[in-house]
């Protein structure tokens, strides 16, 4: 058995099947000869563990701590949970992909989004609002964001983004606009039909004051 155990460490990701449920942990199948078990806080801080997980249901895990005494792994279906929102999250970064999350706090040079669970910070510069704005005005607000930086150690929970501002796009006019631009159209073309006659009218007119005088 101690040659099995040998072959898990701390932090390692491992799948397991689920075959057992209570109220405290959930026991999983690693495929070797050891004790798999979930405890409830490692399933969910809040549900039960029947609310989470079901017998047959295949995992991703974090190893916790091997006992080599027991013969028992302890792991953590939480973890492997974090870490995957982190990589895709990570992921979003790489490939410029737009989120989407409510501004929940107003912080020093800035705002807070949380993105399943992950705190993304905004900068003032990064929200798309004049210099001064007020940026109380996005509290509450479900935003658009890609993110521009990650923590260098994915431990840490915090990233920063940047808001995308919806690109204007320029709408047909209606046909009550079109209809009135031709009529202004129109009546300017009658008002230039009149003036080239008024001017016409004052060319003959002069001709003729200049042909009596000779």
């Amino acid at each position: 058995m101690a040659e099995e155990l040998r072959k898990l460490r701390n932090g390692e990701r491992i799948t397991g099947i689920v075959i057992a449920v209570n109220q405290s942990e959930a026991i999983v199948d690693l495929g070797l000869k050891l004790t798999g078990i979930i405890p409830a806080e490692e399933l969910d801080p809040i549900k039960k563990s029947e609310e989470v997980v079901k017998i047959g249901d295949e995992l991703e895990l974090v190893v916790i701590k091997v006992s080599d005494m027991d013969g028992i792994v302890i792991l953590s279906k939480r973890k492997a949970d974090a870490e995957k929102r982190i990589a895709d999250i990570i992921k979003s970064k790489e490939e410029n992909t737009v989120l989407q999350a409510e501004v929940t706090q107003i912080v020093r040079g800035g705002v807070n989004v949380y993105y399943h669970g992950f705190r993304v910070f905004i900068p003032a510069s990064q929200t798309g609002l004049p210099r001064d704005a007020d940026l109380e005005t996005l509290k509450g607000q479900t935003v658009s964001f890609t993110i521009i930086e990650v923590p260098e150690h994915r431990t840490r929970k915090s990233f920063v983004g940047s808001i995308v501002r919806p690109a204007r796009t320029r709408t047909a006019p209606s046909d009550d606009v079109l209809q009135e631009i031709r009529d202004m159209r129109r009546e300017m073309q009658l008002m230039m039909n009149d003036m080239h006659y008024t001017l016409q009218s004052i060319h003959a007119l002069c001709e003729e004051i200049k042909n009596q005088k000779k």
